[in-house]
């Protein structure tokens, strides 16, 4: 019995001290939802500027621009805060009392053009002993939002600014914002909260994972490329090769919030072949090869080299391609049909695919004769304009070295514009400019056909007109073509 009493007591004992320990105790509150955790809570500062009413709980009142609701400190150009006067120390802060301790992840502050180009985002239990939770640094005023910071407990939060923008201005937050959790209200919170994180390739190297995004939100990609498709899907490179994404998000339930990305989050794909230091090195090419894995060895052009053509679907490639041959090497070169290339001939292969390779895009195999690869007639004569230019630059233009190319333009419009209206050019030697312009893969022109130079007085309209001839330049101009029915009786005659 006394042994059972003896047990009763200690159990009361234990009970009674743990009462009085457990208030002392401080247990982090749980925000509800995740509202802003700042807003209208008790905010001090190190100083405010005096005779304005740019006072601290003017940063915590959710006025996120008005001109008169923000803190200002006095200016950053003394060694003390005391007295009355406008001048204080080049360290100043900002804090606000959240009133409870709770989980912080997200901070946002709106900097007025008085801003910290230097500051630190600090947090504490007691309001006198304060932890770095994130040593921050910008460029410019606005908004500046913090995710993840990852605190487990705070109830004070401090900006501690160390170095200023202007220090004749001081320092100046229109608003200060506290998140438990990180905020999402809009895709580009989304957007921003993913830091640049870069998806992951799939174990079997055929597609990307995108990083997660909240529920109601969609995440994409929207620079097509033809390594990696907008719908992530992987073309593997011949070698290993940085990718250059960007992502876009978007808010299911509203169609005009969305949000694209502004950097490039690069990825490294994995190729097909390992680069050896034996392999040849990539030929210069404009624009140049988008994929090179070198051989070994040297193609070489002969008296018979033949343009091999696989299919009737190529004819017009080929009729381009020795074209180039003609004007850019002075080489006739005969095109044959067939499927049995040899030794120093050029085969156009009908193959591949547009999701492969994209509408202007080809395969460049350089062995004991050359084969170019295309779906389309666009990417067959751009592996031809690729051919006679390393041809061009080879001394007796003969000879290339062997390797493997994976080509296709990274932009789809690959313009230049010509202005004839200052300068006018005979018509014949602008059609030999869109020839070199086409050699080089560009598939736009533009022509600026007049203009006014107001300080010389001078005016130039290069297109014949007969409702106003007065307006056509004297210095040479375009003749419109002859009506059709003169076209066909000369045809016929």
């Amino acid at each position: 019995m006394k042994t059972k009493n003896r047990v009763w007591r200690s159990l009361i004992a234990f009970v009674l001290t743990l009462s009085m320990i457990v208030p002392s105790l401080s247990i982090p509150a749980k925000a509800a939802g995740n509202e802003n955790l700042a807003l209208g809570k008790t905010a001090t500062a190190s100083s405010s500027y005096p005779g304005k009413p740019w006072t601290p709980d003017k940063a915590v009142d959710g006025d996120t621009k008005g001109s008169d609701s923000r803190w200002s400190s006095k200016r950053a150009t003394g060694t003390t805060n005391e007295g009355d006067g406008d001048i204080g120390t080049k360290e100043q802060w900002l804090m606000v009392d959240l009133g409870a301790q709770t989980p912080v992840n997200q901070i946002n502050i709106y900097w007025e053009a008085a801003f910290a180009t230097k500051y630190e985002i600090q947090t504490s239990l007691n309001g006198q002993e304060f932890t770095t939770v994130k040593e921050c640094t910008a460029t410019e005023a606005g908004s500046q939002t913090y995710r993840d910071l990852q605190v487990d407990a705070a109830r004070y939060v401090r900006i501690y600014c160390q170095e200023p923008k202007t220090a004749k201005y001081g320092y100046s937050i229109y608003e200060l914002e506290v998140f438990a959790q990180n905020s999402m209200g809009s895709a580009k919170d989304v957007l921003d909260s993913l830091n640049g994180q870069k998806p992951e390739i799939s174990d079997d190297g055929t597609h990307l994972v995108l990083p997660e995004v909240p529920d109601g939100y969609q995440i994409s990609l929207y620079d097509n490329q033809q390594v990696v498709k907008l719908d992530g899907t992987i073309i593997q490179p011949l070698v290993d090769m940085d990718v250059n994404l960007l992502y876009k998000v978007e808010n299911m339930e509203d169609a005009e919030d969305v949000a694209k990305s502004e950097a490039d989050i690069k990825i490294t794909v994995p190729g097909k072949y390992e680069t050896e230091n034996r392999d040849n090195e990539k030929p210069n090419v404009l624009p140049g090869l988008r994929e090179w894995k070198g051989g070994e060895g040297t193609y070489t052009r002969t008296e018979d080299s033949r343009l091999v053509v696989s299919d009737d679907s190529m004819s017009s490639a080929a009729d381009v391609i020795k074209t180039y041959f003609d004007d850019m090497l002075d080489i006739d070169i005969e095109i044959v049909k067939g499927e049995e290339p040899k030794a120093g001939d050029v085969y156009l292969k009908t193959g591949g695919t547009v999701d492969e390779l994209g509408e202007e895009g080809y395969l460049l195999e350089i062995g004991d004769y050359v084969t170019i690869t295309s779906p389309t007639v666009t990417g067959m004569t751009y592996g031809g304009a690729s051919v006679t230019q390393i041809l061009y630059q080879d001394e007796n233009m003969d000879n290339i070295v062997k390797g493997t190319a994976r080509d296709y333009p990274k932009y789809p419009i690959r313009a230049g514009m010509v202005d004839v209206g200052r300068m006018y050019i005979p018509l014949e030697y602008l059609k030999e400019m869109t020839i070199y312009m086409s050699w080089f893969k560009m598939n736009e022109i533009q022509v600026h056909i007049n203009d006014y130079w107001s300080q010389s007085g001078y005016s130039a309209f290069r297109l014949e007109s007969d409702t106003y001839p007065e307006i056509v330049a004297d210095d040479g101009y375009y003749t419109k073509l002859p009506p059709v029915s003169e076209r066909y009786e000369k045809i016929w005659h």
